[in-house]
């Protein structure tokens, strides 16, 4: 998708709040100015109130300002092997496992025997936050805040401060460290999940078709867009059609600028989110495509999410738009995969544009069984 066309994108970024606010009582004698900051509060017992539960499972942990990941392949030193953040790669050291035992979660790096913990158990600003083996200990037990984005702070079960990359930096190789809790993103961490969707895999089942450009303000529609719809274009769907089948009908603006919609992970995610964790693998991204009249001109892409501004997360991959004249006779289409890596998660699955090239007004089509394989 190209940088103009998606930049109308962020017109509808829209964030949704997670449920989750759950209570967990700590013994710790640790005083209300240390939680001040924190998205949870104190209950009469002197314990935490507003701990997310049912997080357990295996993670890239994001950082909010950057878009990077934590990463734990830095050299060892005097105090243990500093955690840093850097580009998210496919990466042993950059996947986490989170459990939850009694009142807090361990964070493990997946397959080792290394624990996150501030340096030297120590709760003074600025600590860095290393890997050292697993010991069970409370310095290695972390508290999770969801937050209305979808975002979560992470705070130290005993010394009540929170995870931060030092100065909000979005550089690569930024220390994490200890500081008091604040309401700033370089405190805020997305929890990217590493449980690869197994291929193949029906887009429709994972991400959320948005519209973009001259597709705004009703200049198109595309069903089913509401739980009444018909998912299988009444009836007249592709052979063997899998998903949904989407009917669509697009005003062709006079001035020949283009709009069409994008499927995103999550929904309305143009780069400030963790993308979808799909299995490797993927040679091609099938769907099928017929025109109402026969002629009609549409582009088709994917990836490429993200790479259009200074949003800190991106596709790792692009494909061009593919245009494609359509019959009136299902047709069976394909956009080439083979050669392309999404090891980071994909934000952007599967996409069309239509412009007034080629075209009359209005537009109407049909696409059915889009998935990748």
């Amino acid at each position: 998708m190209s940088g103009a066309k998606a930049r109308s994108l962020q017109t509808f970024r829209v964030f949704f709040s997670r449920a989750g606010l759950f209570s967990a009582l700590l013994s710790c004698g640790c005083g209300l100015s240390q939680l001040d900051g924190l998205t949870g509060g104190v209950d009469g017992s002197g314990g935490v109130t507003g701990v997310t539960l049912g997080l357990d499972g295996t993670y890239r942990i994001v950082a909010k300002n950057s878009g990077r990941c934590l990463d734990g392949s830095a050299l060892p030193s005097a105090v243990g092997r500093s955690i840093l953040q850097q580009g998210c790669l496919a990466d042993a050291e950059q996947s986490y496992t989170l459990t939850y035992v009694d009142d807090a979660y361990t964070i493990a790096l997946t397959g080792g025997t290394d624990c996150i913990e501030f340096a030297s158990d120590s709760n003074v600003n600025g600590s860095p936050l290393v890997r050292l083996p697993c010991a069970g200990t409370t310095y290695q037990r972390w508290l999770a805040f969801a937050q209305s984005d979808g975002s979560y702070q992470i705070a130290n079960r005993i010394t009540r401060k929170c995870l931060d990359v030092t100065a909000g930096s979005s550089q690569n190789g930024a220390a994490l460290q200890e500081w008091e809790c604040t309401a700033g993103d370089n405190q805020r961490f997305w929890l990217g999940s590493l449980s690869a969707e197994p291929l193949p895999l029906l887009v429709d089942d994972r991400f959320v078709a948005a519209p973009w450009g001259n597709a705004l303000n009703g200049n198109a529609t595309m069903s089913p867009s509401s739980p009444a719809d018909s998912a299988d274009c009444d009836g007249n769907r592709a052979p063997n059609g899998r998903g949904k089948c989407h009917a669509v009908t697009f005003s062709v603006p006079s001035d020949a600028s283009v709009g069409g919609f994008a499927w995103l992970y999550p929904a309305d995610n143009i780069g400030l989110r963790p993308g979808l964790a799909v299995a490797a693998g993927a040679t091609a991204i099938r769907f099928a495509a017929r025109g109402a009249q026969g002629g009609e001109t549409i582009g088709f892409q994917a990836g490429g999410i993200g790479s259009f501004g200074s949003e800190p997360i991106q596709d790792t991959f692009a494909i061009p738009t593919t245009t494609i004249v359509l019959t009136t006779d299902w047709q069976s289409y394909s956009l080439d995969m083979s050669k392309n890596h999404y090891a980071a998660g994909v934000l952007g699955a599967f996409g069309w544009q239509v412009g007034a090239t080629g075209n009359g007004a209005p537009v109407q089509f049909f696409l059915d069984d889009i998935v990748w394989e």
